[in-house]
């Protein structure tokens, strides 16, 4: 399978050394409107640097797509017209009536659509689920999770990151939505937004601390907070009745006090960018749905967009 790599900047450190190990796919072609970074991508992983986004898909099966938000729905848009299966960056879009469109198009032009949700691939986020499937809890009560870094800090005037226009919702739509997506495939679609926050403490325009709580089936109550002003951090808790479960990036995943014992739990050494990609290539070539099409984004996407209606 031919590819197209479309925009090439800070995503390619953490996606790319990946995309270049899985099997069955040739990255053919790259596009970034930032030409220097686009020859320098082109002469690092011997591909063709391109003009246009038009000249970097004619040639190719697919694409990947991690350009701003602002770029995603016209993009997907013109690869689905063209024929191209598509793998894009999450969030899907800047909206939900954007996301829709998008969707429509994807299914009109029977291309495949996969959204970077990688997170809920996480192997501690995978072995959760595994645990709850087994009602090692019991009843889910409550859940919690962080995600965290300084980037923030770093935002210049120059970065689309740093207008509000461009990212409305700030470290939710960047950060947050990890988790949401996380918890939606633990617990399933959410059903509302019960309260949200919004603050910012840096020099740019966005919301760069967020806290927002969310109802689930059967009453489940999650609480998501992100921040771009604070250290990396990422952990994920599920409250049970008969004990909980606590994940975090240092210290990993444990059973606390389930039948009046806790342990911890070894997990795999993988990765889910990999993972991710991995699903969007078996997904073309086996012509079946990925795991995060585009309804599964869209959910997690109305949540930001829900979470939004609470600021003052």
């Amino acid at each position: 399978m031919k590819v197209a790599r479309i925009g090439v900047g800070g995503s390619v450190k953490f996606l790319d050394k990946f995309l270049f190990k899985l099997k069955g796919i040739e990255v053919v072609s790259c596009f970034d409107t930032n030409k220097k970074r686009m020859q320098d991508y082109a002469k690092r992983f011997k591909v063709n640097a391109t003009k246009t986004f038009g000249d970097a898909i004619n040639d190719a099966d697919a694409v990947i797509i991690t350009t701003p938000n602002k770029f995603h729905k016209k993009q997907v848009i013109d690869a689905a017209k063209a024929g191209k299966h598509i793998f894009v960056e999450k969030p899907i879009a800047n909206n939900v009536k954007d996301a829709k469109e998008m969707v429509s198009v994807c299914k009109k032009n029977k291309v495949i659509l996969a959204v970077g949700h990688d997170y809920r691939k996480l192997d501690a986020i995978r072995k959760i689920k595994s645990l709850i499937r087994k009602n090692l809890l019991g009843k889910i009560l409550f859940c919690e999770g962080w995600i965290s870094s300084k980037a923030g800090y770093g935002i210049k005037k120059r970065d689309w990151r740093y207008s509000k226009r461009n990212l409305k919702a700030g470290c939710l739509m960047q950060l947050g939505i990890h988790l949401i997506d996380s918890f939606n495939y633990l617990l399933g679609k959410p059903e509302k937004v019960i309260d949200a926050s919004f603050s910012n403490v840096s020099k740019s325009e966005i919301y760069d601390f967020s806290d927002i709580l969310v109802e689930y089936n059967k009453g489940v109550k999650v609480n998501v907070g992100c921040s771009y002003v604070s250290d990396v951090d990422f952990y994920v808790c599920v409250y049970g009745k008969k004990g909980k479960l606590q994940y975090d990036w240092k210290r990993g995943l444990a059973v606390i006090n389930v039948n009046g014992r806790s342990r911890k739990i070894k997990l795999k050494r993988g990765n889910s960018k990999y993972e991710d990609l991995k699903d969007f290539v078996e997904s073309v070539n086996k012509k079946k749905k990925p795991e995060v099409g585009g309804e599964e984004a869209i959910d997690a996407l109305m949540i930001v967009e829900k979470a939004l209606k609470f600021v003052k």
